[in-house]
C-alpha cells in the first residue's frame, strides 16, 4: 500500500466522504470490504484452474490458518480470511489515494461528537446473515445489536482473544464487564448493558469512548471487528471457528485448520460491482477501469493452501499451477525480475513497504530487560552490532529498505526530520559495554559486571530462512563478544513463548498496520497490551502516559511533539531493534489483473481477476 496522505481530522473529512458514499449509493447501494492479509512476513498468492461451471477459481498459497473466528484469530492471515466471511462497519477504497474510508455495513460515515468521545453509526438495512438452523433455516438481517455482541466477545475471559488489547481501555464500561467475569469466574454476561456500547434501535449504534480517540474510527474498518450473529455462535460452539455463518462475500466449503481452506461465493450476498469498492485514479493501471461492471468478489471460488518454501512456490508458478506468488529470492536479479521469467511473460508487482520489522528483547527478563543502566547498555550495544547493509544483502537478497523512523513513510505520524538513531557501530557498541563493566573473560567473550557468565538465548523458528538468520546474528553478536545460544523452535511455540514473555530475545516480531496511523503500531509497546500485541513485554509508566496523551490528541500537527517524545523514549529503552524490510513484491502470471502490492491492511484476493487462457475460452 502507499498512504500518500491521510485526512488530519476525521470529522473534517465526513462531508466529502459522505458525498462519495451517496454517489455510490445511487448506482448500486452497496459496499464491499477489505481485510488485513498478512503479518510483517505474510503474503497472498492466487492461481487459475480449469473454469468451473459457476466461474473462476483463485488459489492462494500462504502460511497456515488455524481459525475463522475473527475474535480468536491470532494473526493477520487468519483475520484476513475470516474477514471475507463477515461484514465490518467500514472498509477502505481499494485504489483511492489518499486512502478513504467507505461505509460497508454502515449506511454512512460515522457521526463523531464535537468532543470526540461519542460515535454514532447507522446500520445499512437489508444485509443478511446466511441461513442457519438458529434462524429457523432462513437468512437473518444484520442489526446494530450484532455489532454490540461482536465487540463484547473480545472481553469474554473464556474466549481468551489474542487481540483484545486492540480495544482494551477504549470503550466506556467494556473493560469492567470483562473484569467482573474474570474475577468471579462466572459466565460472561452478554446481556449486561455497557454504557459505551449501545444499540439505540435496530439500526442505530452509539459508541462512547473512555477518552477522545480520533483514530478509533479507523479501527471500525478492521476485520477484527467483523460482525457475527450471536445465535449461530452459541449454537455452533467451537464449530463456529471452523465453519462460521456470516454476511460476507464468501462462505466456507471446506476447512482443515493449518492445511487447507476452500471458500465459495455466498449465494445470498448482495450485488456489489468492482466500481463499488474501487475508485480508479489517473495513475492506476489500465485494468482499474477495465474491471468496471465485474461482480465482486471477482472469483467464485478461493482455495487457500500451504506451501512453506519459496522455491517450491516458484516452481508451482512456472508449471502453471499457481498464478501469483510472493516474489522469492530466486526470481529477483539485480533488484529486478529475472530475465528468464520476464521472457515467459511473468510480471513483478511491487511497492514500497510500510510494514515494520524488528526482533524483540524481553523487558521482563532479568538478564536482558528492565531499566537498569547496565541492561539498557547491553540492549543498545547488541542493537548496534547489526549491520543493516549485510542484512539486506544476505537475508533480503539485496532488496530491502533500512529503517529511518519508527513510523514508516506515508503512515500518519511519520516524521521525516527524525532519524532512527540506532545503526551499525560496532566500535561504539564495544566501548559502551566496556564502560558499563562487561569486560572480556579468558575465552574472549564478555562477562557480566559482577563477573558472572554472560550467555543469552535467542529463540528463532526452525525453517531454512530462520537458520540463515541465526548465522547472521551469530556473526553480528560476535563483533561485540557476547555469547549466544540459538534455540530453534516450531513457529507456534515461538509465538506462544512470546505471548507469555518466556524468552530473552526473539525474531518473530514486527507490525503490519491495522489502520493507517502511527498509534496503531505504537500499541505494541503499551503496558495494557501485555499478553497480546506487546511482545517486548514492556511496562513503562512514562511511555504509557505519552501514549494516552497521543490517543487524546486530535489528528494533525498537534500530535507531532507527542510522537517525537515517544520516539525518544523508545530509543532510550530499546525494547526492539528495527530491521530492514523488503518491498511488497509479487510475481504474477500474464493473465492476472487487479493485484496491488500493499500492506496487510488490505485483503487482495477478492480483487484479483484471473482471466481465462485461450485454451479455456469463455469468461470468468
Amino acid at each position: 500500500m502507499a498512504w500518500k496522505s491521510f485526512a488530519p481530522d476525521v470529522a473534517a473529512t465526513n462531508e466529502g466522504l459522505s458525498s462519495m458514499s451517496r454517489c455510490a449509493d445511487r448506482e448500486h447501494g452497496v459496499r464491499a470490504r477489505l481485510m488485513r492479509l498478512a503479518g510483517a512476513s505474510g503474503f497472498v498468492l492466487a492461481t487459475v484452474s480449469a473454469s468451473l461451471a459457476s466461474g473462476s477459481t483463485l488459489r492462494i498459497v500462504d502460511n497456515a490458518i488455524e481459525t475463522l473466528d475473527p475474535a480468536r484469530a491470532p494473526d493477520s492471515r487468519s483475520q484476513a480470511a475470516a474477514g471475507t466471511l463477515f461484514d465490518q462497519l467500514y472498509t477502505y477504497d481499494y485504489l483511492a489515494r489518499p486512502a478513504r474510508l467507505r461505509p460497508l455495513a454502515a449506511a454512512a460515515l460515522p457521526n463523531v461528537s464535537a468532543g470526540g468521545q461519542e460515535i454514532t453509526v447507522t446500520i445499512r438495512r437489508g444485509i443478511y446473515f446466511a441461513p442457519h438452523p438458529a434462524f429457523g433455516g432462513r437468512p437473518r438481517e444484520l442489526m446494530a445489536e450484532d455489532f454490540v455482541y461482536s465487540v463484547k466477545r473480545f472481553m469474554d475471559p473464556a474466549l481468551r482473544s489474542p487481540i483484545a488489547s486492540l480495544i482494551t481501555g477504549k470503550i466506556e464500561g467494556l473493560d469492567e464487564l470483562g473484569a467482573r467475569a474474570a474475577k468471579t469466574g462466572a459466565r460472561f454476561d452478554y446481556d449486561a448493558r455497557v454504557p459505551g456500547l449501545v444499540a439505540l434501535d435496530r439500526y442505530t449504534l452509539r459508541i462512547r469512548l473512555t477518552q477522545p480517540d480520533p483514530a478509533f474510527v479507523y479501527f471500525l474498518a478492521n476485520p477484527d471487528l467483523s460482525i457475527v450473529p450471536r445465535e449461530a455462535v452459541e449454537a455452533d460452539g467451537d464449530e463456529f471457528a471452523r465453519k462460521p455463518t456470516g454476511s460476507g462475500p464468501y462462505v466456507v466449503r471446506e476447512f482443515k485448520p493449518g492445511i487447507r481452506l476452500v471458500l465459495e461465493r455466498n449465494p445470498n450476498y448482495r450485488v456489489v460491482h468492482w466500481e463499488d469498492v474501487a475508485t480508479p485514479g489517473p495513475n492506476d493501471p489500465e485494468w482499474a477501469n477495465e474491471l468496471r461492471g465485474r461482480r465482486y468478489p471477482l472469483s467464485d471460488r478461493v482455495e487457500w493452501l500451504v506451501i512453506p518454501e519459496p522455491t517450491t512456490r516458484l516452481l508451482a508458478l512456472e508449471r502453471g499451477e499457481v498464478d501469483v506468488i510472493p516474489a522469492p529470492p530466486a526470481a529477483i536479479e539485480r533488484d529486478a525480475l529475472a530475465p528468464r521469467l520476464a521472457r515467459s511473460g511473468f510480471k513483478l508487482v511491487r511497492a514500497p513497504t510500510q510494514d515494520q520489522n524488528w526482533f524483540s528483547f524481553n523487558l521482563r527478563d532479568p538478564g536482558i530487560g528492565g531499566l537498569a543502566p547496565a541492561n539498557m547498555a547491553l540492549r543498545r550495544a547488541l542493537a548496534m552490532a547489526i549491520d543493516d547493509d549485510e542484512y539486506v544483502r544476505v537475508i533480503l537478497n539485496g532488496s530491502g529498505r533500512i529503517p529511518k523512523n519508527w513510523i514508516p513513510q506515508d503512515i500518519v505520524g511519520h516524521d521525516p526530520s527524525y532519524v532512527y538513531p540506532i545503526r551499525y557501530e560496532p566500535t561504539t557498541a564495544n566501548a559502551l559495554l566496556d564502560r558499563f563493566g562487561f569486560r572480556k573473560g579468558p575465552d574472549g567473550y564478555r562477562l557480566r559486571p559482577d563477573g558472572s557468565e554472560l550467555t543469552l538465548t535467542f529463540q528463532v523458528g526452525n525453517s531454512s530462512k530462520d537458520r540463515q538468520f541465526s548465522e547472521f546474528l551469530k556473526r553480528s553478536f560476535d563483533r561485540v563478544a557476547v555469547r549466544f545460544n540459538f534455540e530453534a523452535l516450531p513457529r507456534f511455540e515461538v509465538i506462544s513463548r512470546q505471548e507469555t514473555c518466556h524468552y530473552q530475545l526473539q525474531d518473530t516480531s514486527g507490525w503490519a498496520f491495522d489502520w493507517p496511523e502511527g498509534s496503531n503500531m505504537l500499541l505494541a509497546f503499551y503496558g495494557r497490551s501485555n499478553g497480546s500485541v506487546n511482545m517486548a513485554c514492556i511496562q513503562d509508566r512514562e511511555y504509557d502516559a505519552l501514549y494516552d496523551r497521543l490517543r487524546a490528541t486530535p489528528l494533525g500537527p498537534e500530535r507531532a511533539p507527542v510522537y517525537r517524545r515517544i520516539f525518544e523514549r523508545l530509543d532510550a529503552i530499546t525494547p526492539v531493534r528495527l530491521l530492514p524490510s523488503s518491498d511488497y513484491m509479487y510475481l504474477t502470471a500474464p493473465n492476472v489483473r487487479g493485484l496491488r502490492a500493499r500492506s496487510a491492511l488490505w485483503a487482495m484476493y477478492p480483487y484479483i481477476d484471473v482471466a481465462p487462457t485461450p485454451a479455456q475460452g469463455g469468461r470468468n
